[in-house]
């Protein structure tokens, strides 16, 4: 297939995956061809190993129909990317991955760039048969999610497998395998980078500065800490004291009280109480005290308006102009660091809400999973191991060619072309332990990451996976009730002792009791394998 006939067939395929339903595409479309040569003729063929190659090769030993050019076996490799990239930079980059790991491992990739409906597209080519062998998902993408594609038999079960692969084992801790769990099976190899979840807020140093603040960090810890600084700020002419910027709310300060094991987002465990119990969080006093508080922000003007509609989601579009006081943020490692770079804008000090949490998506924000039809498992396997521990299968992953994608500096850090197209991040490529790192990064970036994430404390629910099948319709149900009320309810735009009990009571009509229960039957019978 050449070059055009592959830009079309990815044109049509969004066109179609947009325009109908999953469900009549799967019956109206069938796999399209991958590269010329790179399928299987069909004949049984094998692949000569060393007596020293410790690995179960699955897909040669047990069925011999790998495609495979002289000992080569080719796999197909998804990746997502947020921007176009010319075919001929695809085609480079591919070319100088395989020049270095076929006489290494045996191993090829054909590696296709998806951006726009990469979803979609994913979804759509797993269940049609499209070639694909090694794709990139995650938790929170959408119709791909992790637990879709496993509830869609669409990720192949690697547990009998994954542990022959040491070096891919040992490039991160077994916590982080735990974690990535689902039903006590490993479906996914994480991308290791921030593998817990907590929050800050982050503040300009040109706002402190004019305010003339000192020792924030030590003198916030909650949010009910921030009051006399917003009203401060508010005073002396900033615009927007406190900014939300997403969906953000109590949940996001209340993670060393309330553990949220992301359902119907009031299901939550009490960390100060039994453990094992699931509870709603929206009866508890606390929500209820948080909710006054952020409404009497709201009236006192701390909170733009802009927030109801989703203006300020996009931080680039207004963090340099530093006309805002605090900003809930998700912590990342190096936050000080990173924000100002990310967003353009001045010097920021970042003050932690909350702790840093495992739990039981914190680790699988960025995967690799292995098709449940490939018959290459053991190449996929092979080839993830060098992406993640060998720097220079990674820096081609992750950057591109030297000299033409990048260029190095005195110090060997990376330098990205300026306006280059290859636009994959570390995170979506390879080990943050394995990268190269760029030339705006510290020198100690790797070390601040594993840090963050051996000092992270566990949920005790980590590694519990919830199946709504049961209960499908009252996920549904008290999903479009917390469309209507959870995010202006918790950035303040509700009055609370009119809009709490009418949020609790719709709950209740959309079967909050019942997903609670049903919660609770599956969470007993996990902790009884415990």
């Amino acid at each position: 297939m050449d070059k055009e006939e592959k830009k079309m067939k990815k044109k049509i395929a969004m066109i179609l995956a947009m325009a109908l339903s999953l469900t009549t595409l799967l019956s109206a479309c069938s796999g399209t061809q991958a590269k010329e040569g790179d399928k299987s003729s069909g004949e049984k063929t094998t692949v000569e190993k060393s007596a020293e190659d410790k690995h179960t090769d699955s897909s040669v030993g047990d069925n011999k129909s790998a495609a495979q050019d002289g000992g080569i076996v080719t796999i197909s490799w998804w990746r997502k990317i947020y921007n176009d990239v010319q075919e001929s930079e695809i085609d480079a980059v591919e070319k100088a991955i395989n020049d270095y790991i076929g006489p290494k491992i045996g191993v090829n990739v054909d590696m296709k760039a998806i951006s726009g409906d990469y979803e979609s597209l994913l979804t759509l080519g797993l269940a049609s048969d499209e070639d694909i062998d090694l794709f990139w998902t995650a938790s929170w993408d959408l119709a791909a999610a992790c637990k879709n594609l496993i509830q869609n038999n669409a990720a192949m079960d690697l547990s009998d497998k994954i542990k022959n692969y040491p070096g891919l084992w040992g490039a991160m801790p077994e916590s982080i395998w735990d974690s990535s769990k689902f039903n006590g099976k490993y479906y996914w190899i994480p991308v290791y980078k921030e593998s817990a979840e907590g929050y800050s807020v982050v503040v300009p140093q040109s706002v402190i500065d004019k305010m003339g603040w000192k020792d924030l960090q030590e003198k916030i810890k909650s949010y009910k800490d921030l009051e006399p600084y917003l009203a401060e700020a508010k005073k002396k002419g900033i615009g927007m004291p406190f900014l939300f910027h997403a969906d953000f709310g109590y949940q996001n300060f209340s993670m060393d009280r309330f553990a949220p094991l992301n359902i119907g987002r009031v299901c939550v465990v009490d960390l100060k109480g039994d453990t094992k119990k699931v509870i709603n969080l929206a009866e508890t006093d606390d929500f209820k005290e948080y909710l006054d508080t952020v409404y009497k922000w709201n009236k006192a003007g701390y909170i733009p308006e802009g927030e109801a509609t989703r203006e300020y989601q996009v931080i680039g579009d207004f963090a340099n102009k530093e006309d805002w006081g605090f900003m809930i943020q998700t912590t990342t490692p190096l936050m000080e660091v990173t924000f100002p770079k990310n967003y353009n804008c001045g010097p920021v000090v970042a003050i932690k809400m909350t702790e840093n949490w495992i739990h039981s998506d914190s680790a699988i924000g960025s995967v690799y999973g292995i098709n449940q039809k490939s018959k290459k498992a053991d190449a996929c396997l092979k080839f993830l191991e060098v992406l993640m521990t060998d720097p220079v299968v990674a820096d081609l992953a992750c950057y591109g060619l030297d000299g033409v994608n990048y260029n190095r500096d005195k110090t060997g850090k990376v330098v990205r072309v300026e306006n280059d197209d290859w636009n994959f991040g570390t995170w979506l490529s390879s080990s943050i332990a394995t990268c190269s790192l760029l030339a705006s990064e510290p020198d100690n970036k790797v070390q601040e990451y594993l840090d963050f994430n051996n000092s992270a404390k566990t949920y005790p629910f980590a590694g519990f996976r919830f199946d709504q099948t049961p209960v499908d319709a009252v996920v549904a149900a008290v999903a479009a009730v917390n469309d209507e009320y959870w995010t202006l309810l918790n950035q303040g735009f509700l009055d609370p002792k009119k809009a709490l009990p009418e949020y609790r009571e719709r709950l209740k009509e959309a079967g909050i009791d019942e997903l609670i229960a049903e919660v609770q039957k599956q969470y007993d019978e996990w902790l009884a394998t415990k």
